[in-house]
């Protein structure tokens, strides 16, 4: 007999590990949040490792995770593979799309549904990502990112010019007059670009 977890935990680690966000894995799965979270903590006491550290961005995978993932994501692609064959069918093209979990649930993902009608034999898999390595080593086919990346081996194309501000509450707007009166005011930071503020 295989020494294998169950099946089932192992499906729900893929889809985990390819969006880094647990709720987007939970969409993609069609259950909660809470049944992939179980599904994960089942694999992770079945293993004696964690393989998931959370953030406020999603989870990142640990090294244990990341030796899992690397071993079973060819394995799942292998098997998909020859099922769509046993089936008498040709597996549809797949593009992976990389971007930070906010674009993905606000912008691509409501977009998602005309696409797919417009192209019904393209598979498009979304994954949480922010690292220019994955679009290198070649994990995800489309990376979309805020910050300009210079490669050689990258076409990097514009979308669109990020048109950032200030959020705050209608009493503090009231009281600035121009901006150096913001650098005065408690400012927020967020871990993912820590330097948005300059």
């Amino acid at each position: 007999m295989r020494n294998l977890p169950p099946m089932n935990s192992l499906r729900f680690f893929d889809s985990a590990a390819r969006h880094l966000n647990l709720s987007l894995a939970a969409q993609e799965l069609g259950v909660s949040h809470s049944a992939v979270s179980q599904q994960i903590r089942q694999l992770e006491t079945w293993l004696g490792r964690k393989l998931f550290d959370r953030h406020s961005e999603g989870v990142r995978l640990t090294a244990a995770g990341q030796d899992l993932h690397r071993a079973s994501l060819p394995a799942f692609d292998m098997l998909e593979q020859r099922l769509a064959e046993l089936l008498g069918r040709s597996a549809s093209p797949e593009v992976v799309i990389g971007a930070p979990a906010s674009l993905l649930s606000n912008w691509i993902i409501p977009r998602l549904e005309h696409f797919e009608r417009d192209h019904p034999d393209v598979q498009v898999r979304l994954q949480t990502a922010t690292d220019i390595g994955l679009l290198e080593r070649r994990v995800v086919d489309v990376l979309i990112v805020a910050d300009a990346h210079q490669s050689p081996a990258i076409e990097a194309l514009p979308l669109f010019r990020e048109a950032i501000g200030p959020v705050c509450t209608p009493d503090l707007a009231r009281r600035i007059r121009q901006p150096a009166d913001v650098a005065g005011a408690p400012l927020l930071h967020t871990a993912s670009r820590p330097a948005i503020w300059e």
